[in-house]
């Protein structure tokens, strides 16, 4: 998926999307959601960018995290679901290379599993609209067997360690995101603190 047209379009055209995750025991969202919980404390404002069906809200509902929580997601439908689960006050359709918030506004950013699947201009873009102070938190993933994929990886982990403006705060190996395990599939957690 190398442009947002054919994200938006696979997105969209992937009606079993949850269902599927589901199936095969989807672990990267509740993940994400339990390493991140420490550090929500006295967070008020959350962006889930890639929010897709909304499982990342469905996990912080879980928890009894409460605020205000902003979906993004490039795919309508995937939207459309993430809307009408109670977590997220509004979700909004845009593609991570433009997000269509003010700088500095939230005091969390979440993005699982999409940061692999994007390249560095969108981690970029993720930070702008973060608080100074705030905490940035990703399941970056690859599919080995996209060559696309496993590069934007690498882009996006080597982007992450050498960042400037931020420090890594953890880091953990997720394996393949899935309590199915998967040869083909590989997450890594990073919680970084915009400084």
């Amino acid at each position: 998926m190398d442009t947002p047209q054919k994200a938006r379009r696979f997105y969209n055209n992937s009606p079993q999307y949850e269902e599927f995750q589901k199936s095969e025991g989807w672990q990267v969202p509740k993940l994400l959601v339990a390493l991140t919980m420490p550090y929500l404390d006295g967070s008020k404002r959350i962006a889930d960018i890639g929010c897709g069906p909304g499982l990342v809200g469905k996990e912080l509902d879980r928890v009894n995290w409460r605020g205000a929580l902003i979906g993004v997601d490039i795919a309508e439908q995937r939207l459309r679901e993430a809307a009408q689960k109670p977590s997220y006050n509004f979700c909004i359709q845009a593609d991570a290379y433009r997000l269509p918030f003010c700088d500095q506004v939230f005091d969390v950013v979440l993005s699982s599993a999409m940061v692999g699947l994007t390249n560095s201009n969108s981690i970029r873009e993720m930070l702008r609209i973060l608080k100074l102070g705030g905490f940035f938190a990703c399941a970056t993933g690859e599919i080995k067997s996209k060559d696309w994929c496993r590069k934007r990886f690498q882009e996006a982990k080597q982007y992450l360690e050498k960042l400037s403006g931020a420090r890594i705060l953890c880091s953990q190996d997720l394996g393949s995101g899935y309590t199915n395990e998967y040869d083909d599939e590989h997450y890594v957690y990073y919680l970084l603190r915009k400084n």
